[in-house]
């Protein structure tokens, strides 16, 4: 829906004429193209420099803020998390101090920094920007912000300090009266808030219920055509799969879904994407029992999410395989993963490591 406002809005300005206007749209437009993912890109990148082209010309604040903050977003959708982070931190920079008026602006900016930190695994400096803009939303009644910063990123605020039950009552407060006539982007980000508190709990089928009860919607919702969507769903897919077979009586067709979602995830264009599916074949690996294998998909697995900046997985993946392989080198692995992970005030690295890649059980 929001795609088609947008495109309406792009007709409209391009009739229009004025430069503005066109600049503004063009710079929305281009992060709606960019949800598409890697075959879009090229799109993407066009519209992103009309729009600076068009701002720069008539230097106009709002314009010049909006073509900043569509590049920032864009970045999101491509996977280039520090550049995310830094771009929509400039544009919010700008909203800030050069505009009025610009509430939405400045929360759209703000949230897409803060969910690039999630992904950089930069919870320190999440978890010090996270009460200040929580607080500065509710200050001004702003549940659509305030919802956005709790339900993606925020639950780790409190996963960091150990604390679940809090990530889940501070869930509740924001979205307790939520709409539910309708699978919103805040109805997919609570999802995955959900079921990542259940996986750190280790209570994976919990955290599998989430995922099937919701997963109708969220499919139906056309959500999952956003590439950054699809991939981080079905790796979470996966990863409630293989921490419900934990335990299960029936855990076969559990391991069948994990394994169709690590190809899924496998024929994704994104170079950020891979390694997410090497996590799900080193745990598939190991719960097979062929500990050699999966401790070298775990060290694959944890090189390439550094390269992807992906830090916190990547520490996830590390530990996995310094478990696996035991021993001094086994054991070098396991610290150098907890001392990223305490550095980045994480309480209990062990249960965080395991949100991330779910323990398993040799047959």
């Amino acid at each position: 829906r929001g795609a088609d406002f947008q495109t309406r809005n792009l007709l409209l300005a391009l009739n229009a004429g004025e430069p503005y206007r066109l600049a503004r749209s063009l710079a929305w437009e281009a992060t709606h193209a960019a949800m598409g993912g890697e075959g879009s890109k090229k799109r993407s990148t066009q519209l992103l420099e009309a729009a600076d082209t068009l701002a720069g010309r008539i230097d106009h604040p709002h314009a010049l803020g909006m073509a900043t903050m569509g590049r920032g977003v864009a970045a999101y959708f491509h996977g280039a998390w520090k550049d995310a982070h830094e771009v929509c931190d400039r544009a919010a920079e700008i909203f800030r101090n050069r505009c009025t008026g610009v509430t939405w602006e400045l929360d759209t900016s703000n949230a897409f920094a803060l969910w690039s930190l999630w992904f950089r695994g930069e919870l320190a400096e999440l978890i010090r920007r996270f009460p200040i803009l929580v607080q500065e939303a509710h200050e001004r009644g702003d549940r659509l912000a305030e919802a956005n910063y709790t339900t993606f990123g925020g639950p780790f605020v409190w996963l960091a300090a150990d604390d679940p039950e809090g990530a889940r009552r501070a869930l509740a407060n924001v979205m307790g009266e939520w709409s539910r006539q309708e699978f919103h982007v805040q109805h997919f980000t609570t999802l995955t808030a959900r079921a990542q508190i259940e996986l750190y709990r280790g209570d994976g089928a919990a955290a599998w219920q989430q995922i099937v009860e919701q997963w109708p919607a969220m499919k139906g919702s056309a959500l999952l055509h956003v590439e950054c969507v699809r991939i981080f769903m079905l790796h979470l897919r996966g990863r409630c799969a293989l921490a419900a077979a934990v335990g299960s009586s029936d855990p076969g067709p559990l391991l069948i879904v994990a394994a169709r979602d690590a190809r899924a995830i496998e024929k994704e264009k994104p170079a950020w994407c891979r390694p997410l599916a090497v996590l799900l074949r080193g745990s598939l690996a190991a719960r097979a029992g062929d500990k050699d294998y999966a401790a070298q998909l775990f060290g694959d697995a944890a090189a390439a999410l550094d390269a992807a900046d992906m830090k916190l997985f990547a520490a996830a993946a590390r530990r996995r395989q310094g478990q696996l392989l035991g021993g001094e080198a086994g054991h070098a692995l396991i610290a150098r993963a907890d001392a990223f992970m305490t550095g980045q005030k994480i309480l209990n690295p062990r249960r965080m490591a395991e949100l991330f890649v779910p323990d398993f059980e040799p047959l």
